[in-house]
């Protein structure tokens, strides 16, 4: 209902799992909540589990690895020939 809080607690198994990736997952319905409440209409393709902060460090790390596997090869192939 507009206007109206949603409250969530959030049970887990400090044997599996700590207080930060618990943070993160809630980080994860909030974002998905908010994808949903800010268009309805929103396919369930089109959302996003990965807040745009996680995008940004997943591409960065992801290029990173390219960079240095691309390198080593370059390393690779140039001392081959």
């Amino acid at each position: 209902m507009p206007g109206e809080a949603l409250r969530l607690s959030f049970g887990f198994n400090t044997q599996v799992y700590d207080a930060a990736d618990i943070r993160r997952i809630a980080g994860h319905f909030i974002h998905l909540l908010e994808q949903v409440t800010g268009n309805p209409n929103i396919a369930v393709s089109e959302i996003k589990l990965a807040t745009p902060q996680e995008e940004s460090e997943i591409l960065a790390k992801t290029s990173f690895q390219l960079v240095i596997k691309s390198n080593v090869n370059d390393a690779v192939n140039t001392s081959g020939k």
